[in-house]
């Protein structure tokens, strides 16, 4: 059996299994099949159905799986093991859960918790590389004011994940305190003079200004211009590391935004290679690694940049890499570029599952699509 559904409908969907329930992502990766639907159906054209296809398998793709893999019956088990135990509502700050995780066909690779959607690791509590088929964890995880979505399982060797535990925990602690933290790049200026910009700099301090008039306490921590580097980034990434699992942050990033030969987006820093992005430039990746240093579980990106947005490496061709290789040099710069050839099963694949955005707890706004000026 497969469905067919869109991201809102999804939400009311409820599987049950013997005494349990379990939200609709636990089977969405072997049952939202749309194409499977369409072929059932039999009025589709193959055009259409070809289509729903390829976006299944760029979904599969993206989460690095096989269709093998997720076949069932390939999956590792998880217990919770003091749910008798438990309360749903507490006045201390952290909740300690038991689990048992087990694979007998395929060894363990990894426990991932999450509370409220924002990934958790416990310092030296060995979540990675586990290399076994049965391990029991307790869990210490810290709550914040209100409700506590915790989310819970294990990943064997093959990537395919177990169930998930999920419980919900309300904290009623008393007194705790939230600060917010403004972070701003931004740069007109740069080493290479022909590729300065006008407003990228204004923007930030305007964010910054009326954040400012919504929060009046906030912590304001900016790089401009020549301060802009490689160095002085990690240094702010170190900065950033004060902030709490109680505390917000806004961090914002505007000028240019570049593409290597690889495909991958990079930030230009105030001295960064415009040919060759990869020197000196800032990998999206690491952005995000910035915002994940952090303990706050309200993360917000917001990217004013050129190819800013997802993109599809995988199925973009040599025509247009080629065409991005001669007008890379980002915003403002022109260029014509290519359609991908799988540009539509691309959109399909965004539009049809909920599950290809980042998982670290980040909302991104970007101002463009990955080929995007």
């Amino acid at each position: 059996t497969h469905y067919l559904a869109t991201k809102k409908a999804l939400r009311s969907v409820v599987f049950s299994q013997g005494y349990k329930t379990y939200n609709y992502d636990q089977f969405d990766l072997q049952l939202n099949q749309p194409h499977a639907v369409l072929a059932a159906i039999g009025v589709a054209p193959a055009s259409l159905f070809a289509s729903y296809k390829k976006a299944y398998e760029k979904r599969i793709q993206r989460n690095g799986l096989s269709l093998a893999s997720i076949a069932p019956g390939r999956s590792p088990s998880i217990i919770l093991l003091n749910s008798t135990a438990m309360i749903p509502t507490t006045s201390r700050e952290t909740y300690t859960v038991e689990v048992e995780c087990f694979d007998f066909r395929n060894k363990l690779a990894e426990l991932k918790v999450f509370v409220n959607d924002v990934p958790y690791q416990e310092a030296g509590a060995g979540w990675t590389s586990l290399d076994t088929t049965s391990r029991i964890f307790e869990i210490s995880v810290p709550l914040t004011t209100g409700n506590n979505r915790i989310k819970i399982y294990c990943i064997n060797k093959l990537g395919v994940s177990s169930y998930k535990e999920m419980l919900n925990v309300y904290c009623t602690a008393k007194n705790q305190k939230q600060q917010t933290f403004f972070i701003g790049l931004g740069v007109n200026r740069y080493v290479d003079k022909t590729n300065n910009l006008t407003y990228s700099v204004k923007d930030i301090r305007d964010l910054a200004r009326s954040f400012k008039k919504l929060y009046p306490d906030i912590i304001i921590d900016t790089l401009m211009n020549e301060k802009v580097t490689l160095k002085n980034i990690i240094l702010l990434k170190e900065r950033m590391k004060r902030i709490k699992v109680t505390d917000k942050v806004i961090m914002a990033v505007t000028g240019h935004g570049l593409l290597s030969d690889s495909l991958d987006f990079y930030y230009a820093t105030y001295d960064v290679d415009f040919k060759d992005p990869v020197k000196k430039g800032l990998k999206y990746e690491d952005l995000e690694n910035m915002l994940s240093a952090t303990a706050a579980r309200q993360r917000l990106l917001l990217i004013d940049a050129c190819h800013s947005g997802l993109l599809d490496k995988a199925s973009s061709s040599k025509d247009t890499m080629a065409g991005i290789a001669k007008v890379k040099n980002g915003r403002g710069l022109g260029g014509v570029l290519s359609e991908a050839s799988e540009a539509n099963s691309f959109s399909l694949m965004q539009n049809l599952f909920a599950d290809f955005s980042n998982d670290k707890g980040i909302v991104v706004i970007a101002a463009a699509g990955g080929l995007e000026y």
